[in-house]
């Protein structure tokens, strides 16, 4: 060890106490190897290598604290340790969380947090920005750490285009789970899981529990069959599909569904759209017309008519015929009563013969409701579920670990938020995305098509909700109520912006530490270039160097935020959402219907039919699915922040989320359909599904 200076002879020695707790995570976690310690004073002067062994007494094993005296080379009060393992196999490797030294009534506390094999060094727990660290040892530890790390979690070689990658945020170089580095690997609780065996184990699980493919489809009956077996019913929100054919159904499913950010206050009738005043005059307010409603905030749309064009559409496995998904608009109005409804759908731009209202025969307006909602549910899983959530997030989770050292403020704040997300999208990428991917023998729209056209036109702000609301003109309650999507994101957005802000605050004191902080700087560069901007020089608006501490707390909100409260809103829904596959259909196997043309015969028939409607429920199960051992919102019980000022943050932290929790409970018990999905107990503080 490089910092380490050697010992002189009789110098005095004195009595350490180390306590090593090692995690609880794995069934391999602990180590048979011999443990050894080596002390790191703040003069560079260090200890003999100690062995960590009690007599009679097998240490380091699974979820295990022990406690250890040595006598060595005073060297005060440690500020790194060196630990080696050494053992008969020569991959022994250990998992430890803590390593706490005890000199003279002083406790220095080390997180490593980390697997441990062969030599590793760490700097003591309290984190500090690089320009402020006045021990060079510190510093040449911290440059040492992350160059390690620029290996061990490097980019993924550039992709060439027509392969997975190409035209998507930048990941790591891992190609399957068993390459991932150990660090990222899930959990024993997860393993054990259905759906953690992978996501395409969990989808043939949950398809061998529906049972026989050869029943046909024959009525809206035949499709509650998919859910009825007992393994496969949830109590979470029992009467979420309540009234599902319904108008206001329709609008609440909008409003607070799975996918409840794409529509907006509309101002102006997008060219295409076809709809005139006298064809929702009736639906209206009473001498109120199309366009005075629209001038004070009562119509808003949601509009897929540029979205959909030019991605590339799947086809059954088995007929090979094409799927079809709509470049659907849909226009909406709050009613005297404060629901929101759809007044008007167009399936076809340009075309009034696949424009229909309310007044038309009720096969005609159910199936264009389907329709929409299909072209709906196309946009969520690929836009705003695995674009905006899991592919974003990597790109941030990915660098991170490149560029931070675990002793960095920013690393302790944002990893326990990004440490999964590559995990499950390396999974991802092998079982939904690829061509032949169980997901698109069921969702008309190919994943890695949808990407490549959306994130050209991502935008990082978008992530900002109270921005997007903003943007969008939903943000208002007095014009849009019951948008409880809205009203529980912003309060969760409001706690969780106060907590980062406190903590960056606590380590930045002014934003020339932000521009002096070269780890931070390096992080920020790495994320937009190498991340985002690699195929063009775009950067989606990622900003390639910080320079303020609002900006600073705004990205890490973001990434917290989405990594959390977003992905619980836009992905613990699924099952409640598609399990009643005319509900939310993934694909539609007939072209959109004229006016006129519908009935129950012809639903029926542009509906998925066995296969696809199984693989739907088998989707959304598997995916909304928690496990045992998911930490929420809140919950930080593996530590990585020593300081006491910051612990205390985050205790109110949670203690902010507790009376969040309480008040909503208190409104849900009092609504006929209540919003669970952001209840801080529901969201967890990772993507990991």
């Amino acid at each position: 060890m490089g910092c380490c200076q050697s010992k002189v002879s009789n110098e005095p020695t004195i009595r350490y106490e180390v306590t090593v707790k090692t995690a609880d995570d794995y069934m391999d976690a602990g180590t048979d190897a011999t443990v050894y310690i080596m002390l790191v004073g703040e003069d560079g002067k260090c200890t003999e290598k100690k062995k960590l062994d009690n007599f009679l007494r097998n240490d380091h094993e699974r979820a295990q604290v022990d406690h250890f005296r040595i006598q060595a080379r005073d060297v005060g009060p440690p500020c790194i340790i060196r630990i080696s393992l050494e053992g008969f196999l020569k991959e022994d490797e250990w998992l430890c969380e803590t390593i706490t030294v005890h000199y003279k009534g002083e406790e220095v506390c080390f997180v490593v947090q980390d697997w441990i094999e062969g030599d590793r060094e760490f700097a003591r727990g309290t984190a500090e920005l690089t320009h402020k660290i006045k021990n060079r040892y510190i510093r040449s530890l911290r440059q040492r750490e992350i160059e390690r790390n620029k290996v061990n979690f490097d980019w993924a070689e550039t992709p060439v285009e027509g392969t997975v990658g190409w035209g998507l945020p930048r990941y790591g170089k891992w190609e399957s789970y068993t390459k991932l580095p150990k660090i990222f690997k899930f959990e024993q609780a997860r393993l054990k899981h259905l759906v953690f065996q992978g996501i395409g184990a969990g989808m043939g699980a949950v398809l061998n529990l529906l049972g026989d493919f050869s029943q046909p489809i024959k009525d809206f009956e035949s499709f509650k069959r998919l859910y009825s077996h007992n393994k496969l019913r949830r109590t979470e929100v029992p009467n979420y599909l309540e009234g599902w054919e319904t108008d206001e159904g329709m609008g609440r499913q909008t409003l607070n569904g799975v996918s409840p950010i794409h529509f907006k206050r509309c101002c102006e009738l997008p060219s295409g759209f076809d709809v005139t005043n006298d064809d929702v005059a009736q639906f209206l307010r009473e001498g109120k017309t199309l366009e005075s409603e629209m001038q004070i905030g009562r119509v808003y749309i949601g509009d897929y008519s540029k979205m959909m064009n030019g991605i590339k559409r799947n086809a059954h496995p088995k007929t090979k015929e094409t799927f079809h998904c709509c470049s659907a608009v849909a226009l909406f109005y709050v009613r005297s009563d404060g629901k929101l409804v759809p007044i008007a759908i167009q399936l076809v731009p340009g075309d009034r013969d696949y424009l229909f209202t309310p007044a038309d025969s009720k096969a005609d307006w159910m199936l264009a409701k389907i329709y929409f909602r299909s072209t709906q549910s196309n946009a969520h899983q690929w836009q705003y579920h695995f674009l905006y959530c899991h592919a974003v997030m990597e790109t941030f989770a990915v660098s991170m670990f490149r560029c931070f050292p675990s002793s960095h403020p920013l690393y302790k704040l944002l990893r326990p938020h990004l440490q999964t997300v590559p995990t499950i999208n390396t999974d991802a990428r092998n079982t939904l995305l690829t061509h032949d991917a169980m997901a698109n023998q069921a969702l008309a729209l190919s994943g890695v098509s949808s990407v490549q056209k959306w994130y050209k036109t991502f935008r990082l702000e978008n992530l900002n909700i109270p921005k997007l609301l903003k943007k969008q003109g939903t943000d208002n309650r007095d014009l849009l109520p019951e948008y409880h999507y809205r009203d529980d994101a912003l309060r969760l957005w409001n706690i969780m912006e106060h907590y980062v802000g406190s903590v960056i605050r606590f380590y930045y004191k002014s934003d020339q530490d932000v521009v002096q902080d070269t780890e931070l700087q390096a992080w920020t560069n790495d994320v937009a270039v190498e991340g985002f901007g690699w195929l063009d020089g775009d950067c989606k608006g990622m900003t390639k160097s910080i320079t303020t501490i609002s900006q600073l707390i705004e990205i890490c909100t973001i990434v917290i935020y989405t990594s959390s409260v977003q992905h619980a809103a836009v992905n613990f829904g699924q099952f409640a959402n598609y399990r009643f596959v005319p509900n939310a259909p993934l694909a539609m196997r007939m072209c959109p219907h004229k006016k006129g043309e519908a009935n129950m015969k012809r639903i029926i028939d542009s509906l998925p039919d066995i296969t696809m409607a199984s693989i739907s429920v088998a989707l959304g199960f598997t995916l909304s699915s928690f496990t045992p051992n998911d930490v929420f919102l809140g919950d930080y019980r593996k530590k990585f922040f020593t300081e006491a000022p910051v612990l205390e943050m985050q205790k109110e932290y949670r203690q902010s989320l507790e009376a969040l929790e309480k008040r909503l409970e208190e409104r849900n018990c009092e609504m006929e359909h209540p919003y669970t999905f952001l209840l801080p107990s529901r969201v967890p503080n990772y993507i990991a599904i």
